[in-house]
């Protein structure tokens, strides 16, 4: 299995952001194989027919299936 993050360096800035904000924007996290999978894995989905208009963002749309073998 190959890894699905990739190894990232957070800056003084950021961990101080982080601490001041209580989240921090991690770029290019995960690896281009990772996001392939999750984008066939979302495609594929059939959980998720209709999103509600009170939902927001990219992640508060997917649907899962907790049966799929990687």
């Amino acid at each position: 299995m190959s890894l699905l993050v990739n190894k990232i360096t957070i800056s003084p800035e950021e961990k101080n952001s982080f601490a001041e904000n209580g989240f921090i924007k991690l770029k290019k996290l995960f690896t281009d194989e990772a996001i392939d999978k999750l984008r066939y894995l979302t495609a594929k989905s059939n959980q998720v027919e209709k999103v509600p208009e009170s939902y927001s963002g990219d992640f508060s749309r997917i649907g899962y299936d907790d049966k799929i073998e990687w």
